[in-house]
């Protein structure tokens, strides 16, 4: 599915998409918001990398869904400041490198969490707007 003639400067609300359709926001530079996702198993690892002008996200996702990679996700999303992760189910997923990387508006990361096998050192490489990680919780196995 192409999106990119709808995503010049537009705030995307609601939308419902199944990742095998091929359905992925990458290098949408102008898109600005989306609110209200929806994705099925597995959305793509590149979801919103290369969006610049992305300010805020926010997912509906069922807590039976979950997907297996979140690399690249938000890479380049240079002026991303909200990104709601709160309904993420990432217990299966085991790919998180460069998630943020480059996202240099980001102040505080999302709440997320991680395996401790899983940790990244690219995950937030770039980020240097982030002042706490509060928000991010490791499983230390213990």
């Amino acid at each position: 599915m192409n999106i990119k003639p709808l995503a010049d400067n537009v705030v995307i609300k609601a939308l419902k998409a199944i990742a095998s359709s091929g359905v992925s926001f990458q290098d949408l530079k102008k898109l600005k918001h989306c609110e209200n996702l929806t994705f099925m198993p597995d959305m793509p690892g590149n979801l919103f990398n290369g969006c610049e002008e992305l300010v805020s996200v926010s997912f509906n996702i069922d807590s039976n869904q979950s997907t297996t990679s979140h690399q690249n996700m938000f890479k380049n999303c240079k002026k991303l400041v909200n990104c709601d992760l709160s309904n993420f189910d990432v217990s299966n997923s085991s790919r998180y490198e460069s998630m943020f990387m480059s996202c240099e508006s980001l102040t505080t990361p999302p709440v997320l969490y991680i395996p401790k096998n899983c940790l990244s050192t690219t995950m937030y490489h770039g980020c240097n707007g982030i002042t706490s990680f509060d928000g991010l919780v490791v499983d230390t196995g213990n």
